[in-house]
């Protein structure tokens, strides 16, 4: 695409794989179950569900009484004693497992409407009374648990929370003092006359600004990658505002739909940065415009184990000089100590075919 037309786009952050179906419907129900718990409903409320449930199991038990074996005095209140601890309260469980225990000992233990203390009836009642005492003790121990991680959840949320806010005033601190140096050295360049001088600080001046740049694309803890080419394009703007002849050189940009991860990114971004400054520096073609192409895509070299990504920046210059001066260039020598901290290579070579350089860039995609 050319690059006059290109927006400076935004980075956008790193993201992540969705939750599979088990793992969603297992959080919601942690999730229901905490609210169901943990809720604080008013005493109106409690008593109200205490009423229903209790009056609704012994309504159930008179219905299927005929129905039942002797022996199951219980069987409907169990449920109705788990239910209020659930939705209304533990204190409101207690009530209702006494309220049920007294209705089953009147009502439902021979012999029937007396609370008789024989005992058949009273290893019944004991009986009784350790189920729902089992019952409403894990009830209070699983509200506790949760209690327990909703603190601990809280807490993790504030200490994100506040890693967070640390990080990205950090990054901005860090972004705004490189950016506060580069024009430092954008003033102290104005002062000088054109040579080698100047040079060296636009050349310093732009390497401040293509670290501080990508700092500020990695406010985010969360986001610690760069678009490609959202990132080249917006490079290859700024480098043309710093150099006067800028404005006559055509760029044109490839790039593939891939991120950088941060501790790639800035090795990367000051490599691109060494290359298209070279270009827009020493390229000077014999007729027509300046033009630099860059391209960037994936590659898989024989033998590696993963991707690779190539970078290539060729122009329509007159070629590149000998080795020996070539090697007394500082950002050249930056440029290919930072492919080797890269694991890969950075080449210059002269294209035979078409005229001008061409500088490729390979190293290993960290995973």
């Amino acid at each position: 695409m050319p690059f006059d037309t290109a927006a400076r786009a935004a980075l956008p952050a790193f993201g992540t794989m969705p939750p599979g179906p088990v793992q969603t419907f297992r959080s919601s129900l942690i999730a229901g179950m905490s609210r169901i718990l943990l809720g604080r409903r008013s005493l109106p409320v409690q008593c109200a569900i205490l009423a229903v449930l209790v009056g609704l199991a012994f309504a159930l038990r008179k219905i299927v009484d005929p129905a039942l074996p002797p022996g199951f005095p219980f069987l409907t209140f169990f449920p109705a004693v788990l239910l209020t601890a659930i939705f209304a309260s533990i204190k409101m469980g207690i009530l209702a497992a006494i309220l049920s225990g007294l209705l089953a000992w009147y009502f439902f233990i021979p012999p029937f409407t007396a609370f008789s203390l024989e005992p058949s009836a009273l290893v019944a009642m004991g009986f009784y009374v350790v189920v729902t005492a089992t019952e409403l003790f894990f009830i209070w121990l699983t509200a506790l648990a949760l209690r327990h991680v909703q603190a601990e959840r809280e807490r993790s949320l504030a200490l994100a929370q506040s890693r967070d806010l640390m990080f990205s005033e950090l990054q901005h601190r860090v972004s705004n003092n490189l950016a506060t140096m580069g024009a430092l050295l954008r003033l102290q360049s104005a002062r000088l006359a054109e040579g080698d001088a100047k040079q060296a600080l636009v050349a310093a001046m732009q390497r401040l600004n293509t670290v501080s740049r990508i700092q500020r694309s990695l406010y985010s803890p969360d986001a610690q990658a760069i678009e490609v080419d959202a990132f080249l394009a917006q490079l290859s703007c700024d480098i043309r505002e710093s150099f006067a002849m800028g404005a006559e050189a055509v760029i044109d940009i490839k790039a593939e739909k891939l991120r950088l991860v941060s501790d790639q990114a800035i090795p990367f971004g000051l490599i691109a940065s060494e290359m298209i400054m070279n270009a827009l520096e020493h390229a000077r073609p014999t007729a027509g415009p300046l033009c630099i192409r860059l391209e960037c895509a994936r590659t898989r070299p024989e033998g590696s184990e993963g991707p690779w990504l190539r970078l290539g920046i060729a122009d329509n210059g007159a070629g590149l000089p000998p080795e020996a001066e070539l090697s007394k260039s500082l950002g050249i020598s930056i440029s290919r100590q930072f492919a080797r901290s890269l694991g890969g290579s950075l080449t210059l070579r002269n294209r035979p075919d078409a005229g001008g350089a061409l500088a490729e860039l390979h190293f290993p995609l960290a995973a």
